[in-house]
């Protein structure tokens, strides 16, 4: 009689914690989506970044794209997270058609081109002659875009 009372406890005791454990949604891994829904991007999230760096003593041009859903395949995906989180600030979104000049205009200075493009289809566009005269997050885009290469 005492082994069929244990076995009736322990069989309750397991559906209990089953039902638990059954209850509680399973975590979601940093970065991913919780499952069931589709991804919700904000719209002021940025999604894609072009950067053009013309000019200089060798007068080269050189393109440099990133989207959200295809980063280059020389960028790391860490890098590709940082560069879209700058340009999706405040400080970058609010620079919208801004030309920044150095400060002496002059020969052989590189001219920097960025565009974003965010979620709600809104761009920011900043052209500059010389990295040094853009606003830090600018800049730190720029750094992890063209290092990488």
């Amino acid at each position: 009689m005492r082994t069929a009372f244990v076995l009736r406890l322990t069989a309750v005791v397991c559906v209990a914690v089953l039902a638990a454990c059954a209850a509680e949604p399973a975590a979601t891994p940093p970065g991913q989506p919780p499952s069931g829904g589709p991804s919700a991007t904000p719209a002021d999230a940025a999604t894609a970044v072009r950067l053009e760096v013309s000019g200089g003593i060798t007068g080269a041009h050189q393109v440099y794209e990133l989207t959200r859903e295809a980063p280059p395949p020389y960028l790391s995906p860490r890098a590709a997270r940082a560069v879209l989180r700058l340009a999706g600030t405040a400080a970058v979104r609010g620079l919208d058609d801004v030309e920044l000049q150095g400060p002496v205009p002059c020969c052989d200075r590189q001219v920097v081109d960025v565009t974003v493009t965010y979620a709600d289809g809104e761009r920011t566009r900043v052209r500059t002659v010389e990295v040094a005269s853009v606003p830090p997050q600018v800049g730190r885009m720029v750094e992890l875009l063209t290092r990488a290469r």
